[in-house]
Order: C-alpha cells, then sequence, then structure tokens
C-alpha cells in the first residue's frame, strides 16, 4: 500500500478539469490539470462505503466534503491501495474479555466504527444504529457444551432456526441461528477448560439482510485465545 495525502475540499468543491476555463474566468479559483477517478472505493474503520468520485494532482487524493462528512478520525491511518483502487481510511477495533481467573484471554476484531453501550472486564456490547455484538464469557464448573448452549438460548428468548458444530481457535464450539421477537442473529459459543465464551451477534429484524451475515463471518473468523 502507498500512503496518500487526503484533503477535503467544501460542499460546493468544483472539479477543474480541462473544459472548466469557463468556470474559473472570473473567480479567485486556478486552472489545474487532472485525473479523475470515477469510482474510489472507500474502506472506513474496516467498512467498505459507496464508491466516491475523486481527483488526483500533484500526489493529491481529494474528496467531496459532502461524500465524507460523516467520517471521523481523519488524523487515524490513511492509506490508498492502487491495486484495489480503495482508500483506507482509520482501522478495525480489536476488543477483548477476561478476568484474573478465566483461562484464558480472549478477543475479537470487530468493525471500527460500532460504539459500545456495555463495557465491563467480561461483557461487551458494540453496535451501530441495526447491527451489534455481545461478546461475553463465563466459567461453569460441570456443564457440557450443548447443555450450555441450550440455557443461553432459552435466557435470550430466541428461537433456534439451525444448529451446527464447528471449531474456533481451535477449540470446539456450536453456533445457532435464532430469531426474536425483533432481531435476527447468530450464536456462537466455545468451550475453553471450564470457560464458555459467548459470540452473539443480532440484526434488527425490520432492517436484516442475509448479507448482513458477512459480518458475522469476519467476526468470528477472527476470535482468537492467548
Amino acid at each position: 500500500m502507498i500512503t496518500k495525502k487526503l484533503a477535503v475540499f467544501g460542499v460546493s468543491l468544483v472539479f477543474l478539469l480541462g473544459s472548466a476555463a469557463g468556470a474559473v474566468a472570473n473567480s479567485k479559483f486556478q486552472e489545474i490539470k487532472a485525473a479523475l477517478n470515477p469510482a474510489l472505493n472507500v474502506e472506513l474503520n474496516g467498512e467498505l462505503l459507496a464508491p466516491m468520485k475523486a481527483i488526483i494532482y500533484e500526489g493529491t487524493t481529494y474528496l467531496p466534503v459532502r461524500n465524507i462528512a460523516s467520517m471521523a478520525a481523519l488524523s487515524s491511518k490513511i492509506e490508498y491501495d492502487q491495486k484495489n483502487n480503495k482508500l483506507v481510511l482509520g482501522s478495525k477495533k480489536s476488543i477483548n474479555v477476561s478476568s484474573p481467573s478465566s483461562e484464558g484471554f480472549y478477543q475479537l476484531i470487530i468493525n471500527g466504527n460500532w460504539h459500545p453501550s456495555l463495557l465491563t472486564r467480561n461483557h461487551l456490547l458494540y453496535s451501530n444504529s441495526y447491527m451489534g455484538i455481545e461478546f461475553y464469557f463465563e466459567s461453569v464448573e460441570g456443564s457440557s457444551l450443548d447443555s450450555y448452549t441450550a440455557s443461553a438460548l432459552k435466557a435470550m428468548g430466541g428461537k433456534s432456526t439451525h444448529q451446527a458444530e464447528l471449531t474456533l481457535a481451535k477449540q470446539k464450539a456450536k453456533e445457532i441461528s435464532y430469531e426474536t421477537p425483533g432481531s435476527v442473529g447468530k450464536l456462537a459459543i466455545v468451550k475453553y477448560g471450564s470457560d464458555y465464551i459467548t459470540l452473539n451477534f443480532f440484526v434488527s429484524k425490520p432492517q436484516f439482510k442475509a448479507s448482513d451475515f458477512d459480518e458475522f463471518e469476519k467476526i468470528k473468523t477472527s476470535f482468537n485465545i492467548q
């Protein structure tokens, strides 16, 4: 990746290309020759945004501020992925849960645009306006993965629509697709010693689309134990 500078113009930004001489005849603008990228892919904190028009002038990429007004922390990582024609702003977010008595240190990587609504040492909740992840663990002696999973699903008032066994971070786990009156989600529970680690991904039912589960797949793949 090649690090690039990012400049932000005002809402009324005018792209001054070859045929734009008339627009600058009686103004303080200076006519320039620049390259127009008609569809620059932009990734912000791990989330791919809609393609944006951009001009490239003397090694600097210029974007209209109307396209990025909602972006924050522009002083963080800014990189241009030339191979994939993508501007990357910010980065994903690493979150973890543990305790002095836990069997391990449990970690996930999530969308950097999500915000926390619950933060404790062993229980985290991050979300955007319609989807999120609940990440927590508890130590339970004398329980099995099947019985713990059944209890967790019952406690949240969810109805299972599909269940599967899998391996996460080289540990035995179960994944449950579920529905509640207001949400659709997937629950992954990992057993590590006497610890049961839960990844509860949820989406508001009115806004749910099948592709939302792609986000959970990325989160689930990032799970690791240290």
